[in-house]
C-alpha cells in the first residue's frame, strides 16, 4: 500500500481496513479468550500500544524474579494464590483495597491468581506509564466496575483509606469530604467521576501522579546486590559517629566533661596503684596485686561518689542555668551523666569487694599479726608502729614475741622474720572469715574501728539494690514506685560510705553540705506548708492524658519549659514524680501539668480525676468542637463564638477581669462549672480541691528557649509539654507589646526583640501516631495562629507549625492519596485541616528530616537550636542529624 514511503491517514485507514485484520486485532484485545472484547479489554489495549515505555522493560531477571516471588508465597500443594496468599504481596489493613487489587489480578475471576495472571498483570504494570496508573487506580476505586464512581461510592473508598491510615472521622465528616472532591472532580452534566476526570484532579495538583507508588511495585525489580565498598569506606563506617568531627564541635560541653571524669579516674587509680605497688603478700614478696585493686578502685570511687551527688542538686543546677552557664558546662546532661558514672560506680564496686574478700582470706584471716608488721608501713595512722591500728586480739589469744616458748601456738607461716605472732592457746580460735567480715571485732579498718568490713558488705549489697531498681526495664515497666524507693537507700549508701572509708568526708563535705541545705529548704517549705499547694481543676482527654490546674504556691517562679516534682497523697502518699510545667510563667495563680496514663501511678492519677470532676463526660472532645467552629469559611473567633463552644461544653459565661488580662474570673451558667483558666486551657472543676505538694521548679534544657536565634521544637506525643509552656509564653510575651489605637482600632506590635530577646524565628514540630492525640493542645495552637494572623508584620512570620500524624500513609500511596486530595480540597475550602482543626495543614507519615533541615537552614534566620521531647529512638536520629548540618541539640532528660 505504503511501498517505501511514510504511512499517511488514507494509507492507515486502507490497511487497517483489509479483510481480516480488524478480526486479529478484535483477537489481540481478548485477553481472556471468551470472543468477546470488553470496553475494558478494548481501552487496556489503547493504553499499551499507546504506552511511552518500552513493552520489552521487564526483562527475564525480572521475569525470573516475579516467579521466585510468586512460589515462594504459595503454600506447599497449591499451585495458586488465594487471597490469603495475596495478603504478602499487597498487605493492608483494609480488606477493601485487598479484594479490589486480587479482582484486577483475577484476570478469569477464578477466585485464584495463576502464575501467568499474576506475570501478565505485573508486565502490564511495568510496561504502563502514568496513564496505566490511573487505569490502575480507578480500579481499585471502581467497585461495581461500570466506569463511574458517584458519591456514595466515593465514601466508601475514603473511609478505606481512612481505615487503612489510622483516622476516624464521623458520618458527617465523611460526607464533608466526599462531596469536596466529587465537586471538584465531576465536570457538569456527569453523573460522576470517571477516570479522564480522576487523571484532570491529579494533575492539578503537580508531583502527586509522578510519586504515586502502589504496593505491588517493590516485586518488579530484584533486589540489586550491595555494592562493593572501598577500603576507605569500610573504615570510615567503623568509626563510631562520637569522634567524627562535626559531633566532636556540637558537644564540646559534655566531651570535655566526660574527658575530665575519665582522666580524673585514671589518675586517682594509677596513683593509688603506685603507692600501693609494693604491698605484700602473706606469703613471699611479690605485690599485692589483690590489696592493689581494691584500694585503687577504692580511691575512684570516693571521687565518682561525690561526682554522683553533685549531677543530682537540683536547686544548684537550676541556678547555674538561670545564669546562662548551660552553654559551657553540661547541664542538660546531668541525669545521663548520674546514670552513666553510677554504673561505673556499681562496676568499681564489685571489683573492690571481690579484691578484698580474696585478700582477706589469703592474707589477712590466716595470720592478721604478722600480715600487720609486714605491711604497716602503708598504712599512714601507724606511722611505721602496727600495734597503733587498734587490732582486737580474739578471746584466749594474746601477742607473744617469736623467741618465746608461746610462739609454738602461732601459725605456722612466721619463721622469725618478724618479731612478734598472734598465739592461741588451746581451745581458742583467731577471728573467723565471718568475724573479719561481718563484725567489727578485730577493731581494724574504718572511721571507726572494724566498721569498714560490714559497712562494706552493707553497702555492696545497698548498691546492688539501687543498680537494679534502677534499671530502664524497671522503670518503664510501670514499677516507677520501685525505682523511686530503691534510688532512697542513696542517703544510707553515702552515709556507709563515710563511715567506710575514712577519708570519704573530705571528698564530700561541700557538695553533702549543699545538699542537706536543699533537703532543709524542701523540709522547711513543707513545714510551712509553701511547697502544699491545692489541684483545683483537672481535664481528662480521651487519649488518657490528664490535665491539673494547680495552684501557685507562695514564691513560685518558674521558666518557660520548667518541670516539678508532684506528691499527690490521695493517690500515693510517698510517691513524687518529675512533670513539665505546661502553662506559661505569665500565667498568674495558677500552672498547669498534664500526665499520661503509661504506669500505675499515672493511671490512677486518670481515673481518680475522671471520678472527681463535676462535670460530666462531654460527648465530643473540644478540639472537634473548634473543628467545627472554623470550619465556616474566613470566619474569626468572636465573643459570639466563644459562647458559642461554651454552650457546646455547657461551659460558664466567660469575662476579663480588667486588673489582669490573662486571667479569667467565672460566672456560673448552670450547677455544672467549667474554670477557664488563662487563654489555653478550659478545665473541669472538681468536687472538693485535691491536696499536692509540689518540689522545684528546676530547670531544663529548653528553659533558655530565649537564649537561642532560631528554635526548633520538636515533641512527640505527650513529649509537648515543654513546648506547650513555651508557645504559650510566646502569646502573653506578644500580648505585652501589642497595641490599639482608641479612635481607628487598628492593631499594631513593637519591635518583637523587645521581648524575645535573642529569638527570631521559631519552628514547632507535632508528631503524634494518630489524629486523636491532637486533642488536648489544639486550643493553643489556635490561638497562636489567630495571633499570627491579626498581628501580621514580624510575628506572622515568627512561628511556623508543622503537624504529622505517622499512622498516616504518604500522601502518595495508592492506599491514600484520594483521601489526601479531598482532604487538600476540603482545607482550600475551609481553611482548616479536618484533623487538628488548624490552618496548618496535617502532613501525612513521619518527617524526612534531611529535607527538614536543609529547608531550615536556607531560612538564614540565626543560629539554631533543635529542642526535643520524645520517643528516644528520634532523638538518637535528631542528634545525628544535628551533627551533620552544625545545630546545636538539647534533649529534655527527667
Amino acid at each position: 500500500v505504503c511501498k517505501e514511503d511514510d504511512i499517511t491517514v488514507s494509507q492507515f485507514s486502507q490497511i487497517f481496513g483489509c479483510k481480516g485484520c480488524s478480526d486479529k486485532l478484535l483477537a489481540c484485545m481478548d485477553t481472556d479468550k471468551d470472543g468477546k472484547v470488553t470496553l475494558e479489554e478494548f481501552m487496556a489495549f489503547i493504553t499499551l500500544i499507546t504506552s511511552r515505555k518500552n513493552s520489552d522493560s521487564l526483562k527475564k531477571e525480572n521475569l525470573d524474579y516475579l516467579e521466585k516471588v510468586f512460589m515462594d508465597n504459595l503454600r506447599p500443594g497449591q499451585i495458586e494464590f488465594t487471597v490469603d496468599e495475596f495478603k504478602n504481596i499487597l498487605p493492608s489493613k483494609n480488606k477493601y483495597f485487598l479484594e479490589r487489587a486480587f479482582t484486577i489480578f483475577d484476570k478469569d475471576n477464578s477466585g485464584t491468581i495463576s502464575l501467568v495472571e499474576f506475570t501478565e498483570t505485573m508486565q502490564q504494570f511495568a510496561n504502563q506509564d502514568d496513564d496505566y496508573k490511573i487505569q490502575f487506580l480507578f480500579k481499585v476505586y471502581d467497585p461495581n466496575g461500570d466506569g463511574v464512581i458517584d458519591q456514595s461510592e466515593l465514601s466508601e473508598v475514603l473511609k478505606a483509606c481512612m481505615s487503612e491510615n489510622g483516622m476516624n472521622f464521623d458520618t458527617e465528616e465523611v460526607d464533608r469530604l466526599s462531596l469536596a472532591l466529587y465537586q471538584d472532580a465531576v465536570k457538569e452534566g456527569e453523573a460522576g467521576i470517571t477516570a479522564d476526570d480522576l487523571k484532570d484532579e491529579f494533575e492539578r495538583h503537580p508531583g502527586l501522579l509522578e510519586n504515586l507508588t502502589v504496593s505491588i511495585e517493590k516485586w518488579l525489580v530484584p533486589p540489586k546486590p550491595a555494592p562493593e565498598k572501598t577500603f576507605r569506606q569500610k573504615l570510615k563506617e567503623k568509626i563510631p559517629h562520637q569522634f567524627s568531627k562535626k559531633y566532636i564541635l556540637n558537644n564540646r560541653s559534655y566531651i570535655l566533661f566526660a574527658a575530665f571524669l575519665v582522666i580524673v579516674n585514671l589518675v586517682l587509680f594509677i596513683a593509688r596503684a603506685v603507692y600501693f605497688k609494693d604491698f605484700p603478700l602473706l606469703h613471699g614478696d611479690y605485690p599485692n596485686f589483690f590489696y592493689i585493686l581494691s584500694r585503687a578502685c577504692g580511691r575512684t570511687l570516693l571521687f565518682n561518689s561525690t561526682v554522683l551527688l553533685i549531677l543530682v542538686l537540683r536547686y544548684s543546677l537550676t541556678t547555674l542555668r538561670n545564669m546562662g552557664l548551660a552553654a559551657y558546662l553540661p547541664l542538660d546532661h546531668n541525669i545521663g551523666f548520674h546514670i552513666r558514672v553510677g554504673q561505673v560506680i556499681f562496676i568499681q564496686a564489685w571489683i573492690h569487694t571481690l579484691m578484698h574478700l580474696i585478700n582477706f582470706g589469703v592474707n589477712i584471716q590466716p595470720d592478721p599479726v604478722y600480715f600487720l608488721q609486714k605491711s604497716a608501713a602503708y598504712f599512714n595512722s601507724s606511722q611505721g608502729n602496727w600495734t597503733t591500728l587498734g587490732y582486737q586480739f580474739p578471746e584466749g589469744c594474746e601477742l607473744v614475741e617469736t623467741t618465746s616458748p608461746q610462739s609454738r601456738l602461732c601459725p605456722t607461716v612466721v619463721q622469725n622474720t618478724y618479731d612478734f605472732c598472734q598465739s592461741c592457746s588451746p581451745g581458742h580460735h583467731p577471728w573467723s572469715y565471718a568475724d573479719w567480715l561481718l563484725t567489727d571485732k578485730p577493731g581494724l579498718f574504718g572511721l571507726s574501728g572494724g566498721i569498714a568490713n560490714p559497712t562494706g558488705v552493707a553497702l555492696i549489697l545497698i548498691l546492688s539494690i539501687i543498680f537494679f531498681g534502677s534499671l530502664k526495664v524497671v522503670r518503664r515497666s510501670g514499677y516507677f514506685q520501685v525505682f523511686y524507693f530503691t534510688h532512697l537507700l542513696n542517703f544510707l549508701y553515702w552515709l556507709m560510705l563515710v563511715l567506710h572509708a575514712p577519708d570519704f568526708w573530705k571528698w564530700i563535705v561541700v557538695p553533702g553540705n549543699i545538699f542537706i541545705l536543699e533537703i532543709l529548704y524542701r523540709v522547711i517549705t513543707s513545714i510551712l506548708r509553701t511547697g502544699k499547694s491545692r489541684i483545683i481543676a483537672s481535664k481528662c482527654f480521651p487519649s488518657k492524658v490528664t490535665q491539673l490546674v494547680i495552684s501557685k504556691p507562695p514564691n513560685f517562679n518558674y521558666n518557660p519549659g520548667d518541670w516539678v516534682f508532684i506528691k499527690i497523697p490521695d493517690i500515693a502518699a510517698f510517691e513524687w514524680h518529675p512533670f513539665t510545667i505546661s502553662s506559661a510563667p505569665e500565667v498568674h495563680d495558677t500552672f498547669t501539668v498534664h500526665i499520661r496514663g503509661v504506669g500505675e501511678w499515672t493511671n490512677k492519677v486518670y481515673k481518680f480525676f475522671q471520678e472527681n470532676q463535676v462535670s460530666e463526660g462531654v460527648t465530643k472532645s473540644k478540639y472537634q468542637v473548634f473543628q467545627k467552629l472554623f470550619r465556616q469559611k474566613d470566619k474569626r473567633t468572636t465573643s459570639s463564638d466563644i459562647q458559642t463552644i461554651a454552650d457546646h461544653l455547657g461551659s460558664p459565661i466567660i469575662q476579663r477581669r480588667d486588673t489582669h488580662p490573662e486571667n479569667i474570673r467565672v460566672v456560673k451558667k448552670s450547677e455544672k462549672r467549667r474554670l477557664r483558666l488563662d487563654s489555653a486551657y478550659e478545665a473541669d472543676e472538681l468536687n472538693r480541691p485535691v491536696s499536692i505538694y509540689v518540689d522545684g521548679p528546676f530547670g531544663s534544657p529548653s528553659s533558655n528557649i530565649y537564649r537561642a536565634e532560631h528554635a526548633v521544637l520538636i515533641g512527640t506525643g505527650i513529649g509537648i509539654t515543654p513546648f506547650a509552656s513555651i508557645l504559650q509564653s510566646i502569646i502573653k510575651r506578644y500580648k505585652q507589646i501589642k497595641r490599639l489605637c482608641p479612635n481607628c482600632e487598628y492593631i499594631w506590635s513593637e519591635e518583637l526583640s523587645y521581648i524575645m530577646v535573642n529569638l527570631k524565628k521559631v519552628d514547632f514540630f507535632w508528631i503524634n501516631r494518630d489524629q486523636t492525640s491532637f486533642e488536648w493542645f489544639v486550643k493553643l495552637l489556635t490561638e497562636l495562629e489567630r495571633e499570627q494572623a491579626e498581628a501580621g508584620g514580624q510575628m506572622g512570620r515568627f512561628l511556623d507549625m508543622h503537624m504529622y500524624v505517622t499512622s498516616a500513609l504518604q500522601r502518595s500511596d495508592m492506599k491514600t492519596v484520594i483521601l489526601q486530595l479531598a482532604m487538600d480540597l476540603h482545607h482550600d475550602k475551609e481553611k482548616r485541616d479536618l484533623v487538628t482543626g488548624l490552618k496548618s495543614r496535617m502532613n501525612a507519615g513521619r518527617p524526612n528530616w534531611n529535607k527538614v533541615f536543609s529547608k531550615l537552614k536556607l531560612e538564614n534566620r540565626g543560629k539554631i537550636t533543635v529542642f526535643f521531647c520524645g520517643n528516644p529512638a528520634l532523638g538518637h536520629v535528631l542528634r545525628r542529624k544535628c551533627d551533620e548540618f552544625g545545630f546545636t541539640f538539647r534533649k529534655e532528660v527527667f
